[in-house]
């Protein structure tokens, strides 16, 4: 009897830890997959954690009982024999229970009766499981074929949608039906868009052609505008009499000059145009601003900082620079404009803070090489302050070439070309600095300049237009 119970508790036991094994494992695998219904996902989970509690309260259970068994045994061993055939006691709290093998024989059948009702319960689960596994499975299966579905829909909308947007190509030419089809349109498609090119880079060429004709036009009519007016007023040509011919000849070969001119041509939309000073020997490249009517010639602009002006003799004479951006025109182009006719200087100058400010001075002009590009200029009118007559009659100077009346070199302490008396109240060519900068940075007020405007050197202008029109 005792063996029989040894073995009936340890299979019993073995079998309860076999169970709890394959239940947590297979909640494991299911646990990473996606379930197809959460509702069931839920209900599943339920019943496992329902069935692992009744499969503890059996193991706690069949441990009492274990311990009952060894207990009995142990009694049985160093009972004496009359005792043995009979009931054994236990204590207990004072009090003596009488135990018998077969009250632990009924124990462990009634385990196993509920093991055998819990394992149905397993079965059933399990069943379930699978259940909802083949049905994520199908589900599964179903988006990947509805994913290819919609990847094909979207490549034959492309194509239909390069084809409404070209105009080739029909519905029926789009290539719904077969792969082949769709090929033979993509590459009569690639012939007609390099046909389509083709034929725009013509068009181009012919537009190019018109606009130039156009403005050749242009500039004829207003050419000949000019000669009407001049004819009608009585302008005498070759000892005093009216030669149309040569006044037609004469208008019809001129070349701007300046801005003005080109506005009095008929431009009005500020760029780059060529023009060609009355003493100038070849035509140069000059950024034209129309403003309110007026033509103005900007000799020098200052934007971001991304151009150094901190330049050499040569470079300030010839100019350096982006025309749609920062520059210096050049002192060689200053000066043949200036001496052909009167010039008013604009300087239109913008602080951080957002304000803009000007300084106007008529009688303009710049000297020649030969007296070191000396700077002239009059009368002044505006709101920033009169900061350049202090400049007014002296020589054009660079970090090579020193002509300030400092004993130190001011153009090299303030890293720009400019007309430094000893040193500056202006200087729109220095360092591009943000706002008010200490020593710190530098050891001179290096930065752009205009001392009236703030009242103070140690400012640096956000952006700076040097610009020149006719006093007319």
């Amino acid at each position: 009897m005792s063996l029989f119970l040894d073995k009936t508790l340890l299979q019993f036991r073995n079998e309860i830890y076999t169970e709890m094994s394959l239940c947590h494992k297979n909640r494991t695998s299911r646990g990473g997959r996606r379930s197809g219904s959460k509702v069931k996902e839920r209900a599943l989970n339920s019943g496992y954690s329902g069935f692992r509690r009744e499969l503890n309260e059996m193991e706690r259970r069949l441990d009492h009982l274990t311990t009952d068994y060894v207990g009995l045994k142990n009694r049985l061993a160093t009972s004496p024999a009359p005792q043995r055939a009979g009931q054994m006691g236990f204590s207990n709290n004072g009090q003596t229970e009488q135990v018998s093998p077969s009250v632990l024989e009924n124990g462990v059948n009634d385990l196993k009766a509920e093991w055998i009702l819990m394992k149905r319960e397993l079965i059933d689960l399990t069943a379930e499981n699978s259940h909802i596994k083949h049905a994520q499975n199908r589900i599964q299966k179903e988006a990947i074929s509805l994913n290819k579905s919609m990847n094909s829909l979207g490549t034959k909308l492309k194509v239909l949608e390069v084809g409404i947007n070209t105009g080739l190509p029909t519905l029926r030419d789009a290539g719904l039906h077969d792969t082949s089809s769709l090929e033979d349109v993509h590459r009569r498609m690639e012939i007609d868009i390099s046909n389509l090119n083709d034929g725009l880079q013509d068009l181009r060429t012919s537009l190019k052609k018109v606009k130039d004709g156009m403005n050749l036009l242009r500039n004829d009519n207003v050419n000949l505008k000019r000669m009407i007016v001049d004819a009608s007023k009585g302008k005498k040509l070759n000892g005093g009499k009216t030669n149309v011919a040569e006044l037609m000849d004469r208008t019809l070969g001129a070349i701007p000059t300046d801005c003005h001119d080109l506005k009095e041509l008929g431009y009005d939309v500020s760029g780059v145009y060529q023009i060609k000073p009355d003493t100038a020997s070849h035509q140069d490249d000059i950024y034209c601003q129309f403003i309110n009517n007026t033509a103005y010639t900007l000799i020098q602009r200052r934007t971001d900082g991304l151009i150094n002006f901190n330049r050499r003799w040569i470079e300030y004479k010839y100019g350096f620079g982006n025309l749609y951006d920062e520059h210096w025109i050049g002192n060689e182009v200053i000066h043949r404009l200036t001496l052909q006719q009167n010039y008013i200087l604009r300087i239109d100058m913008w602080d951080w803070e957002g304000k803009q400010a000007f300084a106007e001075y008529e009688g303009f002009r710049l000297d020649g090489q030969d007296r070191d590009f000396t700077l002239h200029v009059g009368d002044y009118y505006g709101n920033a302050g009169d900061s350049l007559s202090y400049h007014n009659g002296i020589k054009f100077s660079t970090e090579d070439v020193d002509n300030d009346l400092n004993m130190r070199n001011c153009a090299a302490e303030n890293k720009a070309g400019w007309w430094f008396n000893t040193c500056y109240l202006s200087n729109l060519n220095g360092i591009y600095r943000t706002g008010w900068y200490s020593h710190s940075q530098s050891s001179f007020s290096d930065g752009i300049v205009w001392y009236t405007l703030k009242e103070s050197e140690d400012y640096s202008l956000r952006k700076v237009e040097m610009k020149i029109r006719r006093a007319t």
